[in-house]
């Protein structure tokens, strides 16, 4: 049993190659992928985790929304791959945290595209998080 993000990210990648979820072993573009997979654990993941304790005093939550927030503005990338997985569903938890994310034009952008996808579609509409159209 797999229990970390970044080994079940990198398995899941590897049972469907053809997909090209990330990129050949040994290169760059590859350690690049690992290295926005550990930024959004470390960065964006473990500051949600105050927003859903209810017992967490309003200023730890303040403080954890405006830390999310400074870490917005890093992110970037053009190659869809596990990472962008992971980091629209850490992403995605901010609407159940009444976290603005409008003044973020690419995470917004990001998410959009993200969620538009036809499996990112049918998997939140089988988790109850969005609609039937």
């Amino acid at each position: 049993m797999l229990t970390e993000v970044s080994a079940i990210l990198e398995h899941l990648a590897e049972c469907a190659p053809d997909r090209r979820l990330l990129p050949k072993t040994g290169s760059m573009e590859r350690y690049r992928v690992q290295e926005w997979v550990g930024f959004i654990g470390t960065e964006l993941h473990k500051w949600f985790d105050p927003l859903s304790d209810g017992l967490m005093p309003d200023a730890a939550r303040r403080l954890a929304v405006q830390y999310l927030r400074r870490r917005l503005s890093y992110l970037v990338g053009d190659e869809s791959t596990v990472a962008d997985a992971y980091c629209f569903t850490i992403l995605n938890w901010a609407r159940f945290h009444r976290i603005d994310l409008s003044e973020y034009g690419a995470v917004q952008a990001f998410m959009q595209n993200v969620s538009n996808r036809p499996m990112v579609h049918k998997a939140m509409k089988a988790e109850g998080l969005r609609h039937a159209a």
